[in-house]
């Protein structure tokens, strides 16, 4: 009788355990104010502001990484990684309206007056960071126009590869800022892992979908390159190039936050402790 106690007891106690520290687990994601992950963080409007603004710094550096690096994408990779390591806590360097979306999603709270403040905020941040980087590079640097040119492959074979592709991107870049997954404390390490997964995909997605990923950047690239630059062909893979990423940076996002995350989280519980 005392020894059925005892383990009854026990396992209430352990039972305790898992919940409370279930619920510091959760805690911990939401009140991460350094994760990429698009919480709600209530800070003011204005440093909402400069949040995005750094945002779009960030992505003025990457545009001109982009013209220095066409044709070397280990260059593009180490300009991204560096960006990265410098902006990222000081907005979250989505650096791409596909991830942006994604995350706002994800947070689940679309029309909040505060996350939707957030996403037009970032967007338009990320819209005038890659259009100044391209005037920056066109007319001080005096580049030649780049823009993502058409691929002479099917337009469904490419909507399909450019959809995985950045899905993925954005499964691997929640993985890596969630609290409850990403694999170390050290930003360095985790970035590394996220530069690597996109220097592989650019290099094997380059010939199947022009390997862009990022519709912000084909959309003010190809925009000048086809009103300011009469390039006639530089929207002919618009459904492929600026919708595909969108389609699927969200299918991955709902698989790993309705999938991927919870599975993980049973297999390997951490303490709010553990998380900076």
């Amino acid at each position: 009788m005392s020894n059925n106690f005892y383990i009854n007891r026990q396992s209430d106690i352990n039972e305790t355990k898992e919940r409370e520290k279930n619920k510091l687990l959760l805690s911990s994601e939401e009140l991460s104010t350094k994760s990429i992950v698009f919480v709600e963080d209530h800070l003011s409007y204005k440093d909402l502001l400069i949040h995005a603004f750094f945002d779009g710094v960030a992505f003025f550096f990457v545009t001109i990484g982009i013209y220095l690096s066409i044709g070397k994408p280990e260059t593009f990779i180490f300009s991204f990684w560096s960006v990265f390591m410098i902006f990222g806590n000081l907005s979250g360097a989505h650096i791409n309206a596909m991830v942006t979306v994604s995350l706002w999603i994800y947070n689940g709270k679309l029309f909040s007056a505060y996350n939707l403040s957030k996403l037009i905020f970032y967007i338009v941040a990320q819209l005038i960071g890659v259009m100044l980087g391209n005037i920056f590079c066109l007319t001080i640097s005096n580049y030649d126009v780049f823009y993502v040119e058409p691929k002479d492959i099917s337009e469904v074979k490419q909507f399909i590869a450019e959809a995985f592709f950045s899905g993925t991107l954005v499964f691997v870049a929640l993985f890596i800022s969630s609290a409850s997954t990403r694999p170390t404390k050290k930003n360095y390490i985790n970035l590394t892992l996220l530069a690597v997964w996109l220097y592989i995909i650019i290099k094997d997605g380059g010939n199947v979908s022009g390997g862009n990923y990022n519709p912000t950047v084909y959309l003010i690239l190809n925009g000048i390159a086809r009103f300011y630059h009469k390039k006639m062909d530089a929207f002919d893979d618009f459904w492929a190039l600026a919708i595909a990423p969108f389609v699927g940076g969200i299918l991955f996002m709902l698989l790993f936050k309705y999938l991927f995350r919870p599975y993980y989280i049973k297999n390997h519980s951490k303490y709010i402790e553990d998380v900076e």
